[in-house]
């Protein structure tokens, strides 16, 4: 018998990030904080090693916006809500 996956629906938008500057900062993240080299950050996020290099120099620079899933759901252009589904704000979702 295989074990169950434990995340929940809608864990996707986290371990698979397909926004660009979701995607970078998920980059840098996996670079500083599980010690990760650039070429291997650069591989699980679809970067070159060359990229990674450029992505940390300009992060270190402060010359990166970075983005916040709170400050997205605080602005209230989408929201996940519990049951994995995405609903507007207002709808009956998240803060709705």
């Amino acid at each position: 018998m295989a074990a169950e996956s434990p995340q929940r629906p809608g864990a996707e938008a986290f371990t698979a990030p397909d926004q660009i500057n979701q995607r970078r900062d998920e980059a840098i993240r996996a670079y500083y904080v599980e010690g990760l080299t650039y070429q291997q950050a650069g591989d699980r996020y679809g970067y070159t090693r060359w990229a990674m290099i450029d992505l940390v120099r300009q992060y270190k620079a402060g010359k990166l916006t970075r983005i916040s899933m709170q400050g997205v759901r605080r602005k209230g252009l989408v929201e996940l809500v519990a049951d994995g589904s995405v609903a507007e704000p207002g709808d009956g979702g998240v803060g709705g």
